[in-house]
This record gives structure tokens, C-alpha cells and sequence, in this order.
């Protein structure tokens, strides 16, 4: 099973609300209350992901059989979050898997679930994260359990 990690891209995109805006805001030109806060929704993403819910386990299985993703480079899956003012994680935008179920997975661990903080006033949104896919352990280091295959 890959270890899911998520990691800071090109932190901040576009807001439907600062239309002034030619493209996404780099990390280094961001405020530091945005960068800090897009480094809480990668936390909180990686904690969702690399959980025992049974969605998460399906998303790794499927993810463990894609080609290209090599044992020493893994895969990377470019993602963008919304966040409303509460918290919550309202809207993910990514490139569809070429199979129905790892996107509904990945919609339900991340849609809906609310973060420990709400955004900065004013922050640029969507959040653009990579979500990294480390490669995974060796057969003698995993237990040995059936999985369901894509």
C-alpha cells in the first residue's frame, strides 16, 4: 500500500471573487497566513487519506495498481480544495481516475469534512495541493489481507 502524503504546490489559485488576478499566487508571494493555512489542509488531507476508513483503503488499493508510478518516484495527483467560511472542505477539483470508484472515494473522504481551523479572512481560493504517493512497502513488510482489485 502507497503511504499518501500531501504536499504544498502552488499554494494559492484564482478566486471567482478577484477577478483582477492573471493565475495562482506562488508560495513565496502569498501571505504567511495563507501559506500556514494551506499547510493545515495538506496535514488534514494526508490524515484523511492515509486512514483505516474504507474508502481510504479502497483509494490505495487502486492507487498500488496504476502504471507509471515507479517504486523510487511514486505519483503525484494535483488537487484543488475549496474551503468555505466554517471549515469545511466544500469542493475538490482534480484530473478523474480512469475508474468511477477511486474518484467517489476520494470525494468522500475530503468532501464535507471540516478542518480544525476556517481560512484566513480573504484567502485566494481554491488551495492547489499535490497529493504524493510514496511508494509502499515491500511484500514481507505489509500483513497479508485480500483486497478488491479495479
Amino acid at each position: 500500500m502507497r503511504r499518501l502524503l500531501a504536499s504544498l504546490a502552488a499554494v494559492i489559485g484564482l478566486s471567482p471573487a478577484t477577478p483582477s488576478l492573471a493565475g495562482p499566487v506562488s508560495p513565496q508571494a502569498a501571505p504567511a497566513a495563507w501559506v500556514a493555512y494551506a499547510g493545515l489542509v495538506n496535514q488534514a488531507i494526508a490524515g484523511q487519506l492515509g486512514g483505516t476508513d474504507p474508502a481510504a483503503v479502497r483509494l490505495h488499493d487502486y492507487l498500488d495498481q496504476i502504471p507509471g508510478a515507479s517504486p523510487d518516484s511514486g505519483f503525484r495527483l494535483p488537487i484543488q480544495v475549496w474551503v468555505d467560511a466554517k471549515g469545511v472542505i466544500t469542493r475538490i477539483d482534480f484530473t478523474p481516475f480512469a475508474h468511477p470508484e477511486p474518484d467517489a472515494d476520494l470525494w468522500a473522504l475530503l468532501v464535507g469534512h471540516r478542518l480544525p481551523q476556517v481560512p484566513p479572512k480573504d484567502m485566494l481560493l481554491p488551495i492547489r495541493l499535490s497529493i504524493g504517493l510514496e511508494p509502499g512497502p515491500t511484500p514481507t513488510d505489509k500483513a497479508v489481507s485480500p483486497r478488491k482489485s479495479f
